[in-house]
């Protein structure tokens, strides 16, 4: 009676071409948006709201490693960041670890879905981990400084090689934590894959609108468009 009732586990190939279609969209879509954001990091960083971030915390590293008062403030604000990343990380490992344990339980499809949703949130989880990590390194970086005597022209070389770090690791730092962040909207789209392919699609599209308005600020595109269109007419008023 028991094998009589039980309900058979659902299988990929019980998709019909349907749901293949909004399941295969949803994905050339998550891929190709993230891929062209990419090379647009890549060849034009400035159009971005993480290239602006980017060179605002190197200038924060400059600011703060030349003025004396600016210790304090400096470490206060990298404890606010390594809080954030802190509960980021330990929502990612609470929610992996549920969805691994439904994952065991379940049979065919869903066990495929919470396994993948498993993945990818220790993916974020490794992330948000990196991130902890170059924020401590960062708060031994900017404490350091010594405002009270005339360096030496060694010690003043080691100073400038020790901007030149810290600004490669809070570089480093705001690349995982977006990256972080970047993993949280597929894991969305993988919650919504387990209910239903339609449902991921929607997701999907969700996710890439907010993500195309946290990625490009419209100040950022409109200057853009503006300095396009001044440099086009510069060309066309030459001889």
């Amino acid at each position: 009676w028991a094998r009589m009732t039980e309900t058979p586990c659902e299988s990929f190939f019980d998709y019909g071409s349907q749901e293949l279609i909004f399941l295969g969209t949803a994905a050339v879509i998550f891929v190709i948006y993230n891929t062209l954001y990419l090379g647009q990091v890549w060849f034009r960083p400035q159009n971005t709201n993480i290239g602006y971030n980017i060179e605002a915390r190197k200038m924060w590293v400059d600011n703060l490693m030349a003025n004396a008062g600016g210790s304090i403030l400096g470490i206060q604000a990298l404890r606010n960041s390594i809080l954030s990343a802190t509960f980021y990380a330990t929502a990612c490992a609470t929610i992996a670890f549920f969805a691994a344990g439904e994952a065991i339980n379940a049979c065919g499809l869903k066990r495929t879905q919470g396994f993948v949703l498993t993945l990818v949130l220790f993916w974020c989880f490794i992330h948000w981990t990196i991130t902890i990590k170059g924020l401590s390194h960062m708060t031994f970086i900017v404490s350091g400084e010594d405002f009270s005597r005339e360096l030496s022209e060694e010690e003043k070389y080691y100073r400038n090689q020790r901007i030149s770090f810290a600004k490669a690791l809070i570089t480093n730092v705001t690349v995982h934590y977006a990256i972080g962040m970047r993993g949280f909207f597929l894991a969305l789209c993988v919650g919504g894959w387990s209910l239903s392919p339609l449902v991921c699609l929607c997701v999907t599209l969700i996710c890439v609108f907010y993500m195309f308005l946290s990625d490009h600020s419209f100040q950022n595109l409109l200057s853009s468009v503006l300095c396009r269109k001044k440099s086009r007419d510069s060309l066309e008023m030459l001889p």
